[in-house]
């Protein structure tokens, strides 16, 4: 081999040893991602991939309280520190300090709620200021309010990430100021420069609750695609569960008292809710559930569920007197709920009352709703009804989308496919 060959070969040599160190470090990084992908599981939530070293709260129920706020809080910084496919990398939330974290002895389902969540709050102001921007109303009551707020925030970002705010006008929500006072902001304030300037130049879409009912409800099996937020062909019911977390974040204070609330009544292990709701429903020719409704489907659970031993019972109602009914068709048990701690007892909600009440009945009202609310989503098993969005929410509320532990009871009226057609 003459002294040019040699030079070739060498080169030739190096080369290939430059290119297969490429191919290694994109493989790692192929490795990498593949690790760190967030998929919808069947349950339809997002599901990371754990390393033997990280656990969820709900993995370690027999971990103290104190472990247990830990790892949620860990868990939260490893979640938020990564970029997938089902989350947005360039939305960082700050998380509180382990310190600062406050244990809850409830039981997984709660996790959820009485911690910080693990998913960082939409980029509301990362959209186009020059654009449409739509006006998302807040309708009806409270529960009803959330869920064209959520179905119209999806469908902003679906179509072109418009910038968006709430408009509160003609709202009997507005004059206790639910949205300010409970939860983190949503969406652009409506005195910020970029709505005030869309007002001034006709740039406001307004958005009607039939519109984002009937055309953008993202119902079970629809495959949505929001390429802004790095979702890709999300189901719908999946997609509004992780968006609701994202989107609806009530304030430290809020979550505290509520989960201090559910741990007052003792419910360290797994419990089960019955959601009952009257009041202005009679104005809707609504034919309520019977409690001796309650009672038969909930002994059924009792076998299926908590092998046949019959758990703490927290009913969630807007009607006091059902505590009472209960308690009359079946003494052994034990039913507790909020209607217990009030000085004046709810008899029925009705959307009419809610400018007449004063300050503090509005207070009362709501933080008895929000600990209500969180006890519907932490609950192993949930009984309600199909002609509220309370059950609607809670649903989406909930850690996964089992039937077997959200159970609808049948009055008539039912619509078929319930919940799936939400």
């Amino acid at each position: 081999m003459n002294k040019q060959t040699k030079i070739i070969l060498s080169a030739a040599i190096a080369v290939t040893t430059i290119a297969l160190l490429f191919v290694s470090v994109d493989k790692l990084k192929i490795s990498t991602q593949t690790q760190t992908v967030h998929r919808f599981d069947n349950n339809h939530n997002v599901r990371r991939s754990l390393t033997s070293a990280e656990s969820t709260p709900a993995e370690q129920n027999t971990a103290s309280g104190d472990q247990q706020a830990s790892q949620h809080v860990a868990e939260n910084q490893v979640t938020t520190s990564r970029s997938l496919r089902f989350f947005d990398p360039r939305t960082i939330a700050h998380k509180e300090e382990a310190a600062n974290i406050q244990a809850f002895n409830l039981p997984p389902g709660a996790n959820d709620w009485c911690y910080p969540s693990s998913l960082p709050p939409l980029p509301y102001h990362d959209c186009d200021p020059r654009g449409i921007v739509n006006s998302i109303p807040l309708f009806g009551g409270l529960t009803n309010a959330l869920k064209m707020i959520l179905l119209g925030v999806i469908h902003s970002y679906e179509d072109h990430n418009h910038c968006f705010f709430i408009n509160q006008t003609g709202s009997q929500l507005s004059q206790h100021h639910v949205l300010e006072n409970y939860f983190e902001p949503i969406g652009l304030d409506v005195n910020s420069k970029v709505v005030q300037d869309a007002i001034k130049e006709n740039r406001v879409q307004e958005r009607t609750w039939q519109d984002i009912w009937l055309e953008h409800r993202q119902s079970h099996g629809t495959l949505v695609d929001i390429p802004y937020l790095n979702y890709i062909q999300a189901e719908g019911h999946g997609l509004k569960r992780n968006m609701l977390k994202r989107m609806w974040r009530p304030k430290a204070n809020v979550r505290k008292t509520a989960c201090e609330g559910l741990e007052k009544f003792g419910l360290s292990q797994e419990f089960m809710v019955f959601s009952v709701r009257r009041g202005d429903k009679t104005e809707e020719n609504m034919s309520f559930a019977t409690t001796e409704q309650y009672v038969e489907r909930a002994q059924i659970a009792i076998q299926e569920q908590f092998q046949g031993a019959v758990p703490l019972i927290f009913v969630a109602t807007d009607s006091c007197e059902v505590m009472e009914e209960l308690r009359a068709l079946r003494p052994a048990w034990t039913f507790v709920g909020e209607c217990d701690k009030m000085e004046h007892q709810e008899h029925g909600f009705a959307l009419t009352d809610v400018p007449n009440w004063t300050e503090q009945q509005a207070e009362a009202h709501y933080m008895k709703f929000f600990t209500e609310l969180f006890a519907m989503a932490s609950a192993k098993v949930f009984i309600g009804v199909w002609y509220t969005n309370v059950s609607w929410w809670a649903f989406f509320m909930r850690q996964n989308g089992d039937l077997s532990s959200f159970i609808l009871l049948d009055t008539p009226g039912k619509p078929v496919g319930l919940p799936f057609v939400w």
